[in-house]
């Protein structure tokens, strides 16, 4: 059988992101096998020191790397 993979940029905190990826994969492939979650950030420099970290760091970090993975995951094709 015929084997391909697409790369498609986005980010995985958007909701219209992971929605738009998937709808373009099933438009190109008409199926989905494999969905892969790729990201996660790490703030700053100091983000082994927690009194260098500042909320809005912590905020974006949090969004990325858990909001991110819960919209990767629950978007079901179909």
């Amino acid at each position: 059988p015929e084997r391909s993979s697409y790369t498609i940029h986005g980010f995985l905190y958007s909701h219209c992101d992971v929605t738009a990826a998937i709808d373009l994969a099933l438009a190109r492939f008409g199926r989905l096998n494999i969905k892969v979650n790729n990201e996660g950030v790490s703030g700053t420099e100091d983000r082994h020191d927690i009194r260098k970290v500042d909320l809005g760091g912590f905020q974006r970090d949090f969004t990325v790397n858990v909001d991110g993975v819960f919209l990767g995951q629950s978007a079901r094709p179909g």
